[in-house]
């Protein structure tokens, strides 16, 4: 299921399961009645498991109402869901929220927005977004880890650096907005000066000699419940050992930013770990 299913689907791999294994246990009891029914319901779980529209029908079961849920965001107005398949993690869905906006959804969940109308002066006005970027010379390294749908990687690119190395866990991600949906975001990921990597962004730390100015974690965050791997990668930046590791790939004046939304740490407790 795990490999399978970005191809064909979690319900057919299933039900083909499912189906292939009461074919054998038939096989083994063909003489009795008990084997004639194997038979029978193997027959029908493998003609299921093909039906048109099932896969669809369980995945909207499993996605749920809420203000950040795609099921209830595919409900407004002028709302397009442009992708929606099974990746190697989790499902992802990307929605088109307006002809400049596309969002990007883990298991239904929101995760990210790229915004293609928005300005450097507008996000220097109106928002906090750009003061990891403020402070960098022209030609300046960026990593960003946890790149996603880029508009992060759009704002550094605002600020004229030489290059930006964008480390995505979800090989999809890319995949997708560096494919069929390269047009909805201006193709940032195609940009020259962009590097696009699909790896977790410890392992690509401790894989390159390469030093940056700036290290950004743009709301870097997993949970088990989210994605469909027993391993979660995402929880191995948050160590003493990968701090040590991304302290190392900075300049002698480098930066290391973590963005985290005040509404996921009221009380300051991630703060106070990652600062001690």
């Amino acid at each position: 299921v795990e490999f399978g299913s970005p191809w064909l689907g979690v319900v057919p791999l299933m039900l083909t399961g499912a189906g292939l294994a009461a074919l054998v246990a038939a096989l083994l009891r063909q003489r009795d009645v008990g084997g004639r029914m194997l038979g029978a319901a193997a027959l029908v779980l493998l003609v299921g498991a093909w039906m048109p529209g099932l896969e669809d029908r369980y995945l909207t079961m499993l996605e749920l109402e809420g203000p950040m849920q795609v099921r209830t965001m595919r409900q407004k107005p002028g709302v397009e869901i442009l992708h929606r398949r099974w990746g190697r993690y989790c499902h992802f869905s990307v929605a088109s929220l307006s002809p400049s906006a596309i969002a990007g959804f883990y298991n239904g969940g929101l995760h990210w927005f790229h915004r293609t109308e928005r300005t450097r002066k507008q996000i220097e006005r109106d928002t906090l977004e750009a003061v990891p970027f403020a402070q960098l010379r022209p030609g300046a390294k960026v990593l960003i880890i946890g790149s996603g749908g880029a508009e992060q990687v759009r704002t550094a690119l605002m600020f004229e650096p030489a290059r930006v190395v964008a480390v995505e866990i979800i090989p999809e991600v890319l995949q997708v907005l560096g494919g069929p949906i390269a047009p909805r975001i201006g193709n940032v990921y195609g940009d020259p000066r962009v590097e696009p990597v699909a790896m977790d962004g410890r392992r690509y730390l401790e894989g390159t000699d390469e030093s940056f100015d700036l290290i950004f974690l743009p709301v870097v965050d997993t949970s088990i419940t989210m994605m469909r791997s027993v391993f979660n990668p995402a929880e191995t930046l948050y160590t003493v050992e990968a701090f040590d590791t991304m302290r190392r790939h900075l300049t002698d004046d480098g930066v290391l930013v973590i963005q985290r939304p005040a509404f996921f740490d009221q009380h300051g407790v991630l703060l106070h770990q990652y600062f001690r």
